[in-house]
């Protein structure tokens, strides 16, 4: 009687769609970390305000970095900055990556991340995974953490944390 009842599930799950091969269709919440290392940067522009006595400037630049880890390839970025009297940094980027991520697969997609850098060229911030991946990444979606250093050139290197929904 209970081999019937084990199969009588089996069969109704099935029906149902609930089968192994449906579920991995499912969206799949994945952690995420990898190291970085990127630059030197080119600046695009610049300009301190006011110009006899400069208390903020402004600025453009881009660059290339490599990923290695749990998220793993290359990028290009382009990030605004603007230096403030305290010697700090504020960016924000955006970056266009291509490689693959484990466990969702290969393809590109685009990082937004908000960063603060101190004077000693120590930083910090946050990333999200913005709308408009391609091939396994169309439909990704994610947010997390970053650590780095930087040299004054924007050279640097650091890591990345977060959490990515892959819908793969």
């Amino acid at each position: 009687m209970r081999w019937r009842l084990s199969l009588l599930c089996v069969v109704a799950a099935t029906a149902v769609g609930l089968t192994p091969n449906t579920a991995s269709t499912a969206p799949l919440l994945h952690s995420v970390s990898a190291t970085f290392t990127g630059g030197p940067d080119t600046v695009t522009s610049f300009q301190c305000v006011p110009v006899d006595r400069p208390v903020t400037c402004r600025g453009t630049a881009g660059g290339d970095a490599a990923y290695v880890g749990g998220w793993a390839g290359t990028s290009h970025y382009d990030y605004s900055f603007v230096i403030l009297p305290s010697g700090s940094y504020l960016v924000d980027l955006v970056e266009r990556f291509q490689g693959t991520v484990e466990g969702c697969g290969e393809g590109t997609f685009i990082v937004r991340t908000h960063e603060t850098i101190s004077p000693t060229g120590v930083g910090s911030g946050r990333w999200v995974i913005a709308a408009g991946g391609t091939g396994d990444f169309t439909g990704l979606s994610g947010a997390g953490r970053s650590t780095a250093v930087y040299a004054l050139d924007g050279s640097g290197s650091g890591t990345i944390t977060g959490r990515l929904i892959c819908r793969g």
